[in-house]
């Protein structure tokens, strides 16, 4: 089965009978009902064909792009294809492109380049963008597609694609990546700043004398001890030259002699 023909190029936008957001937001186009004539009339769809949607590349001078086919309801001569399609093509409106059936190899990896910094603010940009892309049963390196999410516009560079340049992403095992934003600036990171030694220590300890209760003076007054001045311990050393002996109990003779008292 083979397919190409030379159609002029509309936006989808032009037609009066669809929404905008029916086709700006995937990667389909429509085609006249003489394609499906001619794609019908040629074989019919053997079982590599039925395995996957039909894809088509379409050329403007030196640019490619790749899409799918939504219906065959545009006008004779004409294709209907997203806006975005037009700007990767820079075709203006109405300008003769080639519209050739393809077959493309199914896609393993693909990496993606938002356009803004605000594409970070979504929550989970990457299951909004697999989400979305089930919406292009084809994407190609260089290209530029939109999302659309939560009323707002978000375009996609595919910065690389894998196996090949442009492959179907329809019902495959496809790894996703994301690089970093166009515009997008690094946050700078806080400089740690170095805490001050604590200052040293200028109080005395046990400052001052003792008193007694008695009014007496006390035998010993407790001097000042500066806290700069002390010396360091050191640590209590064995006795390494200890030989087992003797043990010896030397005991204090005491005076055993009762003091006398009153005899009765």
């Amino acid at each position: 089965m083979s397919f190409s023909a030379s159609l002029h190029i509309y936006p989808v936008t032009m037609m009066s009978d669809r929404p905008k957001t029916d086709f700006e937001c995937g990667g389909n186009v429509i085609l006249p009902s003489s394609a499906l004539q001619t794609l019908s009339s040629g074989m019919p769809f053997n079982q590599q064909d039925s395995k996957g949607p039909m894809t088509f590349s379409v050329t403007l001078s030196d640019k490619t792009t790749h899409c799918g086919v939504l219906e065959f309801i545009a006008e004779e001569g004409q294709v209907n294809a997203p806006s975005w399609i037009l700007d990767v093509l820079m075709a203006k409106v109405g300008d003769l492109v080639d519209v050739t059936l393809v077959r493309l190899p199914k896609a393993n990896f693909a990496r993606f380049q938002p356009q803004s910094p605000e594409f970070l603010d979504i929550f989970d940009p990457r299951a909004v963008l697999e989400n979305h892309l089930r919406s292009f049963p084809c994407i190609t390196e260089g290209d530029v597609i939109p999302i659309f999410y939560n009323n707002r516009t978000y375009n996609l560079k595919v910065e690389e694609a894998k196996p090949n340049g442009a492959v179907c992403i329809n019902e495959c095992d496809m790894m996703v990546d994301f690089s970093a934003p166009v515009g997008y600036v690094e946050p700078e990171r806080e400089k740690k700043t170095e805490k001050p030694p604590p200052p040293k220590r200028t109080d005395k300890k046990f400052c001052g004398t003792g008193h007694r209760i008695d009014g007496k003076p006390p035998k010993n007054n407790i001097a000042t001890v500066d806290s700069s001045d002390e010396q360091p311990k050191s640590p209590a050393q064995p006795d390494f030259d200890f030989r087992v002996g003797t043990l010896e109990f030397i005991r204090k003779d005491v005076d055993t002699e009762q003091p006398s008292g009153p005899k009765h």
